[in-house]
């Protein structure tokens, strides 16, 4: 016989009569149903229940709407998604139902879905994406000027993408990684996500239509305002009717009706918000608990909410709810950070105020700067154990097994704002890594690194490198002043380079991470593969990203000045 969660309940209500504690009635249930007992939150929260005299053991009514999102629909969707591949996450799973939208100062222009698809590729942004938005731009004017701006992701940065819009006269704005200059990221979307949070969407067209009217609900408010404004200055109703189909067109004005109830309402409450609604009164969400999480999250607020909600009796989705929407509190991560030393804070700080001092001078110096170090990409890549699930019913006891010294390609590049230099990889003969030492790092500067510099006007370009023990012998650092002069950025070189400094190396705070991210996207097997992604990925990278490096490494630099020269908190905490 199969057990619901009544014949549970009752377990436990036999339990708490019994005087049993918490603990030994969750391990007498996992000692006899194992997988199939109930979570010791459940017990917990029954107990509760049942401390406050409730004896009935069904589910409290409900007068919500019925089911909308776990329908048998949904469900075969979400089947075919993991019998497809086990290893698919929740956000690939939401974005089976995704979509992209383009919106102008006249308002939204195009909402598209991406249907079957799950991501946003370069195929897709060119075959169906970006037609129907240049159609709809150019439907009165076929010669309409268009600007696009976009971030930097590489599904609208792909060389097919740039090439596409050349083709349609489509001008490109070209601007850093900035969500907090973009109006969709810092404004629009996180409005929106809110007017939809609670909306169960079971298509894409319903998702098209509920984002359309989201957009049109933020233009109305800035449409309230500006009919009060009118009303103020005693306008009638027909000419703030037509002000208001002047700015935004006969489609997406209100009607006069509309209007003349907006007005109605303002003149009878003072406000044009909706009258409260008439639904269920809140039973968790109350004043009281909202005090007593606020209380509980201000005696310990690293507690996590899985044992916060267990304490307080409270639902970990309640728990949420008042903690995101009640007291707007966030869950912050701690940051991990090297140690730094009273000295290396000295060396940081120095190291910032020269640098100051020459683009006092020279306000593009840094741009003169050639970056350089090494790093190793492993043929395994790595497993981020959080991000890594498997959806099954049983559990498949699948586990991934790491070598003890795997397989991998050490690589050396410098950059600059006007390129990259690399990668020069590291190897013997037979195409394995070997250790980076003195002889070795000597042979890349003479035979390789040198030799890619003829022909340039290196006249005023300074060479950077860390510490490392095979950068700085004297060998190395003679010949490298011998190409530089004077200015060589290093440990024992002209300028000293400050230790335990990656946060300052744009190699380390940008190359390696994203070409980490990129080279294992299609999983090489071989180190082979792995090398020729390196090489693609390097050669794939546009000056416009290095001179945004460029301007990113000045800003912490000055984030460096300011802070003494210890963390880049600016910069490690950015809000």
């Amino acid at each position: 016989m199969e057990l619901n969660r009544e014949h549970f309940r009752a377990i436990i209500y036999y339990n708490f009569q019994r005087q049993v504690s918490q603990q030994e009635c969750l391990a007498e249930l996992l000692s006899v149903f194992s997988n199939e007992a109930p979570h010791q939150s459940t017990i917990s929260r029954w107990y509760g229940e049942f401390k406050r005299g409730r004896v009935s053991l069904s589910d409290d009514p409900r007068v919500g709407a019925p089911k909308t999102t776990v329908t048998q629909e949904n469900v075969d969707a979400v089947r075919k998604l993991i019998i497809e591949d086990r290893h698919v996450t929740y956000r690939e799973i939401e974005a089976s139902k995704m979509v992209a939208t383009f919106v102008s100062k006249a308002g939204h222009i195009e909402t598209i879905p991406l249907n079957e698809q799950r991501t946003v590729t370069a195929d897709w942004y060119t075959t169906i994406c970006l037609p129907k938005v240049i159609t709809e731009l150019r439907k009165v004017n076929p010669e309409r000027r268009i600007i696009l701006h976009q971030d930097n992701a590489s599904s609208h940065t792909a060389q097919k993408i740039r090439q596409y819009l050349t083709e349609d006269n489509v001008e490109l704005l070209d601007t850093p990684y900035s969500p907090n200059l973009s109006p969709n990221d810092f404004s629009t979307f996180p409005k929106i996500k809110n007017r939809l949070r609670g909306q169960r969407l079971q298509s894409s067209e319903e998702a098209v239509d509920a984002f359309k009217k989201a957009v049109l609900d933020l233009r109305a408010e800035w449409n309230v305002l500006r009919k009060l404004l009118l009303y103020k200055n005693g306008a009638k109703i027909k000419n703030t009717f037509r002000a208001l189909r002047e700015h935004f067109g006969r489609n997406n004005r209100p009607n006069e009706t509309t209007i003349g109830r907006l007005v109605r309402k303002f003149e009878a409450t003072g406000s044009v918000a909706n009258l409260p609604g008439s639904g269920r009164p809140r039973s968790v969400r109350t004043p009281e608990n909202i005090a007593v999480v606020k209380e509980s999250v201000r005696d310990d607020p690293k507690q996590s909410t899985t044992r916060r909600s267990q304490e307080l009796g409270i639902s970990r989705t309640s728990l949420l709810r008042i903690l995101h929407k009640d007291l707007t509190v966030h869950a912050y991560k701690i940051q991990l950070t090297q140690e730094l030393r009273r000295a290396d804070h000295i060396s940081r700080r120095t190291f910032s105020d020269w640098l100051l001092e020459h683009r006092q001078i020279d306000a593009n110096f840094s741009s003169k700067i050639m970056f350089s170090d090494e790093a190793h990409f492993t043929l395994n890549g790595t497993v981020n154990k959080q991000n890594c699930r498997i959806w099954a019913n049983e559990n498949p006891r699948e586990y991934r097994e790491q070598p003890m010294h795997p397989q991998k390609v050490t690589v050396w590049c410098a950059l600059w704002s006007k390129g990259i230099i690399g990668p020069y990889i590291f190897e013997n003969a037979a195409g394995d890594a070997v250790t980076v030492n003195y002889e070795r790092h000597h042979v890349m500067i003479e035979d390789y690194f040198l030799p890619q510099l003829e022909g340039m006007d290196m006249d005023d370009v300074y060479f950077q490198q860390d510490g490392a023990t095979c950068h700085t012998t004297n060998v190395n650092i003679h010949r490298l002043q011998s190409s530089f002069g004077d200015r060589v950025i290093s440990r024992r070189g002209n300028v000293p380079w400050p230790p335990i400094s990656c946060d300052l190396t744009p190699l380390d705070f940008f190359l390696w991470g994203y070409l980490k991210r990129k080279v294992y996207v299609n999983k090489p097997a071989t180190l082979q593969e792995l090398k020729n992604n390196i090489i693609a990925e390097i050669n794939a990278i546009e000056p416009t990203m290095l001179q945004n490096v460029i301007e990113n490494f000045d800003h912490r630099v000055d984030v460096c000045k300011s802070s003494r020269g210890e963390h880049l908190s600016d910069i490690i905490f950015h809000t």
